[in-house]
């Protein structure tokens, strides 16, 4: 997953734009290894203040043509002076995001984080009625041709209005959310005398340490956090459906689309969701009655995180070029953890350090071979990053990128055994996800369509425990968790709607895979062909333009099932 830190990505896109002004070769940036990277809090008030004198430069080209041309240089000195400020306030919220997930009991960094996100909100206010007063202002087009980039004021015309409720309601939003990862990584469960976290009973399973069954420690477990966390989720389904008001949208779904960029719409998702729960559910129910499920996607082998690492690293190496390039820098300035550890939040990511130009790769390793192709996915975030200076793509098309790195490792990887090893667990993982995730997928589709009054965690639970069943996507620890659980994914919380994308993106990105298994470097080529045009299309356009099936069609479904039932279940 690609963390989005930023708020808004609008101004995260106008400042892909600026970024790579200098480069890592010539020195523009002063790199440390990460550990070293100082982190200290934004002065706030300076930044705001520097906002007003972008204002007062703006104000001071009014009063013709030749004016605007005399007072421009000021004009792009104070907007540089803000977009820098911008940078600092994301990079130490990124920072001390960072941080705190590395060590979730750390609660400096946790309240660090909190304050800058707080931050961020009312920042960026303050930009809203910045990019408004330089919409109505005589100098314009001028201000779009030489500081902020053609039609970039379109949104703030005459008849666009600030609100104080969309601020307040950004700002509930962001508190909730710091709420649920608060309530997550503290939370506990008392069995036999013991508290346990999340991460403490999955290890007190597998060393068979428990006083009572696993489906009684999981259940007891959820029972003990959905209520409190699912009334944050309410909390938060209810701002977002007021803020998509306020944005002018019908409902938050369509919002959600729009925010991560997807270039369809609900009625395209509800029939490639239907191919899924058509096509690919029976098969994965096949594959695990037979046990080829459980022999792939469970029989994995233990190995170190460092182990599972340092076969990505010569896989790059072998791809050679600009993913060489990037592992290189990751491991010259330690831009990694991929370490085993209970005090780490139960997330993986990659996220971007504006003002150091540099990407960080970020997973919580269980300490198994599959933590491989967890590195690799976030690797192909990361080499995106290095190269492109940050600069967003789109959610689907970042997915496809990053995905497609992991369908790659499974040719690639150095080590034969570990590639058998992990064709078998990728493709079991493929049904995995289309069931799990189309389940996630139309529970998110369900819940933001309840009407408010109907918004009750009653409610909630219930849609949980019948998309699970609907999809095949049953725990396996009985319906009182797969009613429950849900309150752990905390894409629900963080980031509704980017579930979807990880179908989506997958459906283009094992046709990656496909080709290179036609014809050893089609693939490779194929991959980098896409990387290379990726803010040229939107999603869709993107593949078809490369001669890829268009990803949501029942076809790519259907032929999704005939190279699993020919890579995995005929073997």
């Amino acid at each position: 997953m690609r963390r989005i830190l930023t708020l808004f990505l609008c101004l995260t896109l106008l400042l892909g734009l600026l970024s790579g002004c200098g480069s890592r070769e010539d020195g523009y940036v002063d790199m440390q290894v990460f550990d070293q990277l100082e982190y200290s809090r934004p002065d706030l008030d300076a930044a705001l203040k520097n906002i007003e004198a972008a204002r007062a430069a703006v104000q001071a080209m009014e009063g013709g043509k030749l004016r605007q041309l005399f007072k421009l240089r000021g004009a792009q000195d104070a907007l540089n002076t803000i977009f820098e400020d911008y940078y600092h306030l994301e990079t130490m919220m990124t920072l001390s995001r960072i941080r705190s997930d590395r060590d979730v009991t750390d609660a400096y960094y946790a309240d660090e984080t909190a304050w800058c996100s707080d931050a961020m909100v009312t920042y960026y206010a303050a930009l809203e009625e910045l990019f408004t007063f330089c919409a109505a202002s005589e100098a314009s087009e001028m201000l779009e041709r030489f500081c902020l980039g053609e039609d970039f004021l379109d949104d703030y015309g005459d008849d666009y209005v600030i609100s104080k409720t969309l601020t307040d309601l950004r700002r509930q939003e962001n508190d909730l959310v710091t709420q649920y990862y608060a309530r997550l990584n503290s939370a506990t469960v008392n069995i036999g005398g013991t508290d346990y976290t999340l991460d403490e009973l999955y290890a007190a399973v597998d060393d068979g340490t428990l006083p009572v069954s696993e489906e009684q420690a999981y259940e007891q477990y959820y029972a003990s956090v959905n209520a409190e966390l699912g009334e944050l989720y309410i909390r938060l389904v209810r701002v977002r459906e007021a803020m998509a008001v306020e944005y002018g949208y019908e409902d938050y779904r369509q919002m959600a689309y729009d925010e991560n960029g997807y270039d369809y719409d609900p009625d395209e998702v509800l029939a490639y969701t239907d191919a899924v729960r058509e096509i690919l559910v029976p098969l994965y129910v096949e594959a695990d009655e037979s046990g080829l499920l459980q022999d792939a996607y469970y029989g994995t082998e233990e190995q170190e995180a460092e182990d599972s690492l340092d076969a990505v690293a010569q896989m790059a190496e072998t791809l050679g070029g600009d993913f060489a390039d990037a592992m290189d820098f990751m491991l010259e300035y330690d831009l990694f953890d991929v370490s085993v550890s209970e005090k780490k939040t139960p997330d993986s990511y990659e996220v971007y350090l504006s003002e150091w130009e540099a990407p960080y790769l970020f997973t919580d390793s269980a300490g198994y071979a599959e933590d491989t192709l967890t590195i690799a996915h976030e690797f192909g975030h990361y080499t995106d990053d290095f190269l492109y200076y940050g600069a967003y793509h789109g959610t689907d098309t970042s997915e496809a990128l990053s995905q497609g790195m992991e369908y790659l490792a499974l040719e690639y990887l150095q080590d034969e055994d570990l590639r058998e090893t992990l064709t078998a667990w990728k493709l079991a993982d493929v049904l995995q996800l289309y069931t799990q995730q189309g389940s996630f997928n139309a529970f998110e589709e369900a819940v933001y369509a309840l009407p408010d009054e109907e918004l009750t965690l009653e409610n909630v639970n219930a849609i949980a425990l019948q998309t699970a069943k609907d999809f095949g996507a049953e725990t396996g620890y009985g319906e009182r968790v797969d009613a429950t659980s849900w309150v752990s994914i905390t894409h629900f919380f963080e980031a509704p709607f980017y579930i979807l994308s990880y179908m989506t993106s997958d459906s283009a990105a094992i046709q990656f895979y496909e080709r290179e298994l036609a014809k050893a470097g089609e693939g490779l080529e194929l991959y980098k062909q896409v990387q290379n045009a990726a803010d040229e299309y939107s999603f869709t356009e993107l593949m078809t333009h490369h001669g890829l099936r268009d990803p949501l069609s029942r076809e790519q479904i259907q032929a999704i099932a005939e190279l699993v039932r020919t890579e995995l279940m005929s073997r």
